[in-house]
């Protein structure tokens, strides 16, 4: 099952959250008020749950609302941030850029940024490859690459964009089905998995001790797929355990979809990082 909401609604979300305004929020977007306030109610009933409240003074945050800005308030930040600096490069930039990204990301965001970011700049043609393995950025001409992960090579020019933190999930029918009782991750040897590859291991810590514990998944998994989002409906379908990041699993929580298993235990925070290559095709060398 795919996401039910749409991230450019979530966005005029974090506008209007951010300024406290309707109004201002429409003026930032370009958005009319009518179709901004229409907009916000159909994501809230597809996440159903409230996430503003408004009268004819102000708007101010739900509960829910607090909490879902304070989740993806920080990517949205970021995302912003690399927007106006690619959209800050000079207007007589031209050429081609090869750019390489993970399948999710590309699908949720990275191909509308890149195609506001096209149609500013009609003399650059971009070259989009996507995959979930780590390509060679030098031998496939890649000019500017996403990743979530470690950096394994410090020779690289890298912006780190934000850290992506994860937690362990499961479906609501399977606990409902299922006598499921975790108090420690060693349990989770006896229970099924879903696993995204290429992870190999889940590295989990302990919100207050700071223990950590190392659960080698690849021998465990049920299910391993190299897709984010299909081991995610593995999850939803009750096959098993799976540790996500957190923003993508909220709106399933919200909706009693999916339950978090072990809440004091969470998945180290991946990096979410931008590589640049400089010997670029591009008349321009862009500085991020």
């Amino acid at each position: 099952m795919k996401p039910d909401y749409s991230l450019d609604d979530l966005r005029l979300f974090w506008l209007v959250a951010r300024s406290g305004s309707y109004k201002k929020a429409s003026q930032e977007s370009g958005v009319p008020l009518s179709t901004l306030s229409r907009r916000i109610s159909v994501l809230e009933d597809a996440l159903t749950v409230r996430l503003l409240e408004r009268n004819a003074h102000r708007v101010t945050l739900t509960e829910s609302g607090e909490e879902y800005l304070e989740r993806c308030g920080p990517l949205f930040d970021e995302l912003n941030d690399i927007t106006h600096q690619l959209y800050s490069a000079k207007q007589s930039a031209k050429g081609k850029l090869h750019v390489a990204a993970p399948i999710n990301l590309a699908q949720q965001w990275f191909v509308s940024l890149l195609s506001r970011f096209m149609l500013q700049y009609p003399q650059i043609d971009i070259e989009l490859t996507i995959s979930n393995k780590n390509i060679d950025l030098i031998e496939n001409h890649v000019d500017l690459a996403i990743r979530v992960g470690e950096m394994t090579t410090p020779d690289w020019i890298v912006r780190h964009l934000t850290d992506i933190p994860f937690c362990l999930c499961m479906s609501t029918a399977m606990t409902t089905n299922s006598a499921v009782s975790l108090s420690h991750p060693q349990a989770l040897i006896h229970y099924p998995v879903v696993v995204s590859k290429p992870v190999q291991h889940w590295r989990l810590i302990h919100s207050v001790t700071q223990e950590e514990f190392n659960f080698d998944v690849a021998a465990k998994a049920r299910f391993k797929v190299d897709d984010l989002h299909t081991a995610m409906n593995a999850v939803l379908a009750g096959i098993g355990i799976g540790l996500f990041p957190v923003t993508m699993v909220a709106p399933y929580i919200a909706a009693g979809k999916l339950q978090i298993v072990l809440p004091e235990w969470q998945g180290r925070k991946r990096p979410f990082i931008c590589f640049i290559v400089i010997e670029s095709t591009c008349h321009t060398v862009y500085d991020y």
